[in-house]
């Protein structure tokens, strides 16, 4: 790349932006309504390690 991000650059760097962010919210809202119990069962569709 070159000094300047084109509007890809930038689109892409806000969805892995929100992406991360989003995921980390989505894992407070799950402690929060769960506790810190790590057997409990998060909540949403979004597959991943859970344990």
């Amino acid at each position: 790349m070159g000094e300047t991000m084109t509007d890809y650059d930038h689109i892409a760097a806000a969805v892995i932006f929100l992406l991360i962010v989003g995921g980390l919210i989505w894992r407070a809202l799950d402690r929060r309504i769960y506790g810190a119990d790590p057997q409990a069962q998060p909540h949403g569709d979004i597959p991943g390690p859970s344990k």
